[in-house]
């Protein structure tokens, strides 16, 4: 409140406090005091009065507009004078009031009120539309404000000469089909549409909106025209448009009418570009009509008896459903040991000749196997690619444009053409086998005497050790008209040095000549345990230039090896290798026989792994660091922050097992928390979260289980969120070579922190637990023992217990009772035994 008289200021502005309580007046004397409060202050509006002598009120507004434009001002004066009311009004002013008349002051605070009001509304709504603004130019979608009320009056004129259907006539009528489109005004466009199209500028948008929408937007026009006839205000279709290279843009297009533009002048319209999904569709569909064509081809291909006619085939389906120009096929001549032109369909460029060994392309994609592309000098408008057919030769396609759905089709199709060529070619090989049927009698002899020493074998399995059952094997298989020289070596320090522990057959010094602990001089039997995989040698006359070991077997009078790799989890226990003076003395069904003992051999190995982890004698504790971070409960730990101690298996299943954990920490979540470990498809807490046991079920394989298949106990693992602990034990009778094996296959990233000799913990009743109990006992007695059901006092129910095996608590105490009772007997039998 500014006037030149100090008591009138105070007067008024006390009267506006009383008035108005949300006012607050802060007073000046004179228009240079005035405009210092301004300065100064945050001030909403002006009431100046007349009474200023060195300005006038109209003065001092402009004095203020300069400074703060738009800031209400109101005079309130006493001059009743209509011509300065008029150009106060005229110049800017907000309000004119005169002190005169029933209440001013209640009167000038509702006009100050009003007017600050006003003011705070328009800034607030221009606000709001700078954000509007600023939305429509940064959306990522395309955003339009076109006008379509050229369009509408049209439509209008139409309906009113009686047509009915807008959209069949507009159909009929392409030229006002085009003429209304060209009738809309495109008001603005945000960065996003001409981003969309490839235009520069909004002009340059503009003045292409010719090439954008060509004849194939007609059509979505039409639909667009007919929602407007229809008075619909809002409508959503998909098109397609032309960017302004020429390229087409797939788009889903928004068009909606502004509430209260019934003239449809204001339209907003949102386009989303699809041209990527579009292009994905097509090319599934594309693909489906391949998969269709390649089944029916196939088909047709299985059928066929030769080469030629597998070839001949090959190129003329897959030129006709791929729509290519050229398919040649190469086929590889094993006589000539060249690729041969043997087939082709399309229009061939130029004569195929043969391709000899390392010449060109061609022949580089036989050798390595592997499809490339391939520059064609013949032309420069053509594309071509080449394929492997396995073994067999070469496929050769050429076309305008290769896609690469094009390129898996054709992988598709040669590879059913592989697997036909290798049918017919082991077919070929099938009979001439049964043409030499007669020569075939004595090996049908050899195979069967294997059989019977097989089944010998099997009778001595479940009790004998692993020392008895090698001997047996090479003992037995001695015996047979097959092999005259069997001999069992298990790895030293390397896969490729093997000691001898079981031998039989002619020729026992064999051994001491070739030394297989050396590996520098690698037999057939080393070269199996290195690889992993069976070796046989058909010929022993054809190898001796490739060491000592061939010379030997040669002066013995052998003619053929085999020797077969015991492997267990990938982890090697031993090689068996096997002797004939014949060549060729071991067949296909003899090489799966004699892996067949293999097998059995590795099961005995397992079976006497498990009894020697629980015989009571001397042996070793082995203590590793495992960081392996995809080992189920390390992630386990790693998620939650908490160490985890193995207490034992609960149960385990055909995908993995359930394990008993305990946590030295923990919360209500933990139990989720484990959950969202992948291999983890189930937590629970294990009586509840005080107890602070929790039981995982993991998908996969199991440490503990793991360790007891390969010899060893797993005596405790502890579980932090970056590395495991864990000691395991092996009894003195066990080599720890396979269980080292498979742990640092197992773990990777795995650290041995110390070797102590210890005594390995024995089963007392000297019988293993498995063979006296039901696995259902076994696992209820064992998951109460681990969880203190026997414990005083009792930190878990029974109810606890058939919670966590989904039974009854009675059932529980069932198996329990049984459980006792059965070991009971079982020490009271040994004793009186003893």
């Amino acid at each position: 409140m500014v006037d030149g008289e100090t008591e009138f200021v105070t007067t008024v502005a006390a009267g506006l406090t009383d008035e108005a309580a949300a006012v607050e007046v802060t007073t000046a004397t004179g228009a240079q005091a005035a405009l210092s409060v301004l300065e100064a202050n945050r001030i909403d509006a002006v009431v100046s009065g007349d009474r200023m002598p060195e300005t006038e009120p109209l003065e001092f507004f402009r004095q203020v507009e300069a400074e703060q434009p738009g800031l209400p001002f109101i005079i309130f004066t006493d001059r009743d004078d209509e011509q300065v009311a008029s150009e106060a009004l005229s110049a800017g002013v907000t309000d004119y009031l005169y002190k005169t008349g029933p209440q001013p002051i209640a009167r000038l605070a509702t006009r100050l009120q009003n007017a600050v009001a006003r003011i705070r509304a328009e800034r607030d709504l221009e606000v709001a539309r700078r954000d509007n603004r600023e939305r429509f130019e940064r959306s990522p979608v395309g955003r339009w404000i076109e006008d379509f009320s050229a369009v509408r009056r049209a439509v209008e004129q139409l309906q009113a000469e009686g047509v009915e259907d807008i959209e069949a006539y507009l159909e009929s009528h392409p030229e006002k089909t085009a003429a209304l489109a060209r009738s809309v005004e495109v008001v603005s466009v945000n960065e996003a549409v001409l981003e969309m199209y490839g235009a520069e500028s909004v002009t340059d948008f503009k003045q292409g909106l010719g090439e954008i929408f060509g004849p194939e937007s007609m059509a979505p026009f039409r639909e667009v025209v007919g929602a407007i006839a229809a008075g619909e205000r809002s409508f959503r279709t998909e098109k397609t448009d032309r960017r302004l290279d020429g390229e087409p843009v797939s788009i889903i297009l928004h068009w909606s009418v502004t509430s209260g533009d019934d003239a449809y002048e204001r339209v907003r319209v949102s386009t989303i570009d699809i041209s990527a999904r579009e292009s994905r569709e097509r090319r599934l569909k594309k693909r489906e009509r391949l998969f269709r064509d390649l089944y029916r081809s196939s088909q047709r291909c299985l059928s066929a008896n030769s080469e030629t006619e597998v070839f001949d085939h090959v190129a003329k389906s897959t030129l006709a459903s791929l729509s290519l120009l050229e398919v040649s096929i190469f086929a590889f001549d094993a006589v000539s040991g060249r690729l041969e032109a043997t087939a082709s369909a399309g229009r061939v460029a130029g004569q195929r000749r043969p391709v000899s060994p390392g010449e060109g392309p061609i022949w580089e994609i036989f050798r390595t196997g592997e499809t490339r592309h391939l520059e064609w000098a013949e032309t420069d408008e053509t594309k071509a690619v080449g394929v492997p057919i396995g073994d067999f030769g070469v496929l050769l396609a050429r076309s305008t444009t290769l896609e690469p759905v094009d390129i898996e089709m054709i992988e598709l199709c040669v590879s059913t053409a592989d697997a036909v060529l290798t049918r017919i070619q082991r077919e070929g090989e099938r009979d001439a086998l049964a043409e030499d049927l007669n020569g075939q009698q004595t090996h049908v002899e050899k195979v069967r005497g294997l059989l019977d020493a097989t089944q010998s074998i099997l009778q001595d399995v479940p009790e004998s050790t692993r020392g008895d059952m090698e001997d047996r094997v090479v003992s037995e298989l001695v015996t047979t008209d097959t092999v005259d020289f069997a001999w069992i070596g298990r790895p030293v320090r390397t896969d490729g040095e093997l000691d001898p522990t079981a031998w039989a057959g002619m020729g026992a010094g064999y051994l001491d000549a070739i030394d297989p602990t050396d590996g520098t001089d690698p037999s057939p039997a080393q070269l199996a345990g290195r690889r992993r995989s069976q070796t046989v040698i058909d010929r022993i006359p054809e190898q001796v230039g490739s060491g000592t070991w061939a010379k030997e077997a040669l002066s013995l009078g052998y003619g053929s090896v085999l020797a077969e790799p015991l492997l267990s989890d990938e982890v090697l226990y031993g090689v068996l290798t096997v002797y004939a003076t014949e060549p060729d003395g071991f067949g296909s069904d003899c090489r799966e026989l004699i892996s067949d003992v293999g097998s059995l051999l590795t099961t005995v190995y397992a079976i006497q792994n498990a009894r020697s982890s629980d015989v009571g004698t001397r042996g070793v504790e082995l203590e590793f660091s495992i960081g392996d971070s995809t080992d189920p409960v390390t992630a386990v730990a790693a998620r939650t922050g908490v160490m985890l101690q193995f207490d034992t298996v609960l149960e385990t299943t055909n995908t993995g097992a359930r394990i008993l954990v305990t946590v030295d920490s923990g919360h209500e979540g933990l139990p989720e928390e484990a959950l969202e470990v992948t291999a983890i498809t189930d937590a629970a807490w294990f009586g509840g979260p005080a107890h602070e046991q929790l039981v995982l079920e993991i998908e996969g394989p199991m440490l503990a289980t793991g360790v007891r298949k390969h010899g060893g106990r797993l005596v405790s693992a502890i579980t932090e969120p970056d590395r495991s602990v864990i000691v395991v034990s092996l009894s003195g009778d066990r080599p720890a070579r396979p269980l080292i094996e498979w742990l640092q296959q197992t773990y990777p990233d795995i650290e041995l922190l110390a070797r102590r000799e210890t005594d390995v913990t024995h089963d007392p009743a000297g019988h293993h637990l498995e063979n006296i109990l039901t696995d259902r006992q076994l696992e209820i007695l064992t998951a109460a023992y681990y969880g203190g059901y026997f414990a005083s006092p009792r930190t878990i129910t029974g109810q606890e217990l058939g919670e966590s095996f989904d039974i009854s608590d009675s059932a529980v105490h069932k198996h329990i009772r049984s459980s006792l009772r059965t070991l009971l007997e079982q020490l009271l039998v040994s004793a009186s035994d003893n």
